[in-house]
């Protein structure tokens, strides 16, 4: 048969020899390959690509680059520095909101000098930029920075480790490089692996981690970008928009307008109520992993002189009250005083904006405050650092 004598001229000791010889050739190109980039190429994380914009401060910038604690970031932080302007670390609530967040309108605000750069994302929690801080703390070191406190963290599943949240901002190399500097490993655990068994099972995906990011860096990163091949473009930074003065938004009748968009008896908005599910969720007090991750923040902060501003923000009261969950505004009342008590005796400055959680129209569902919401927050903040 025609594929048998195929086969076995195919496995002839001369054949074999030749493709053995070939392999080896091409095997010994690309290790020169890389060679060559790893000697003479930059690295692609050094080649930033920046607006001009005059040496002004960035708004935000891709999460990548905040990941991965690159030039980008660091780039980012100091300008921040140098312009004197503000870092906003938020979660969830903190994204942009049709130029009705907190931090929309500071930056509007055409009596504030300052600029304010923000990070945020749900489950971006204070304790995602450990690493960070113990790697790189020159980046850090005497930053002004507003950090907001929710107390929807405190549920219980956002009160532990989330492997979800942990994937989406933490690279595994910066956190194990972080946990060597770190001078409260059994904490760093509980924050960053799920505990002791987590991190030794994150241990054992070192070489994935090596390959990944070295390896494929030699020949994607370095040689693509000597080759001139385009790569997936990414927003790497986003710039400081053209905002409209907030003193305009501030006008009464607009205010009244965007409370109008809340049912008043829930404080969220009708298509939230319609979802039918909308009572409160416990909170876990006590939840280590919570605790810890404010508490380890709270030291770094100390540590490198970090002009930090705490906002206490509010939950929607009214609708746990509209619920018949008086459990629920008990422990939210508990939490506030703990945090309160927290502050105060760490000498950290801080905003308590739980007044608002009594307010109609501040909230659109559950845990997420609305447009009215963020402009209460913004009062709150301009009124305790500006006035």
């Amino acid at each position: 048969m025609k594929i048998e004598k195929y086969i076995s001229k195919f496995y002839r000791f001369s054949t074999l020899k030749e493709v053995g010889k070939t392999g080896m050739l091409a095997i010994i190109l690309v290790v020169l390959a890389g060679l060559y980039a790893f000697i003479f190429l930059p690295s692609s994380s050094e080649n930033i690509e920046l607006p001009e914009n005059n040496g002004d401060s960035f708004l935000t910038l891709d999460a990548t680059h905040v990941k991965d604690d690159d030039a980008y970031f660091h780039e980012f932080m100091k300008l921040l520095k140098k312009n004197n302007d503000v870092l906003v670390l938020g979660t969830s609530e903190s994204g942009f909101l049709d130029s009705y967040n907190y931090w929309e309108l500071l930056n509007a605000d055409e009596q504030i000098e300052e600029q304010f750069g923000v990070l945020y994302g749900a489950g971006r929690s204070c304790e995602r930029y450990i690493p960070s801080m113990l790697n790189n703390p020159e980046i850090w070191q005497e930053q002004n920075m507003i950090v907001v406190v929710n107390p929807v963290y405190w549920r219980e599943s956002l009160s532990k480790f989330n492997n979800e949240y942990h994937t989406r901002y933490m690279n595994d190399g910066e956190v194990e490089r972080a946990r060597e500097k770190s001078k409260r490993k059994d904490d760093f655990d509980i924050l960053f692996s799920g505990g002791q068994q987590g991190y030794m099972k994150a241990k054992m995906s070192a070489v994935n981690r090596f390959l990944d990011q070295e390896i494929h860096e030699l020949y994607y990163g370095r040689l693509r970008n000597y080759l001139g091949i385009e790569q997936e473009a990414i927003l790497h930074v986003t710039e400081h928009l053209d905002y409209v003065p907030a003193k305009k938004r501030g006008k009464p009748e607009m205010l009244e307008e965007l409370q109008s968009q809340i049912v008043p008896d829930f404080n969220c908005t009708q298509e939230f109520i319609d979802k039918g599910d909308y009572s409160m969720l416990p909170l876990i007090l006590d939840a280590e992993y919570r605790n810890t991750a404010l508490d380890y923040f709270m030291d770094l902060c100390q540590q490198l002189n970090i002009k930090v501003t705490f906002v206490l923000g509010p939950y929607n009261r009214i609708l746990a009250e509209k619920c018949g969950q008086p459990e629920i505004v008990k422990q939210h009342e508990e939490l506030e005083d703990r945090l309160r008590k927290k502050f105060k005796e760490s000498g950290f400055d801080h905003i308590d904006a739980t007044d608002i959680s009594t307010t109609p129209g501040s909230f659109i569902d559950k845990q997420h405050h609305s447009m009215y919401g963020g402009y209460l927050l913004y009062e709150r903040i301009k009124k305790h650092l500006y006035e």
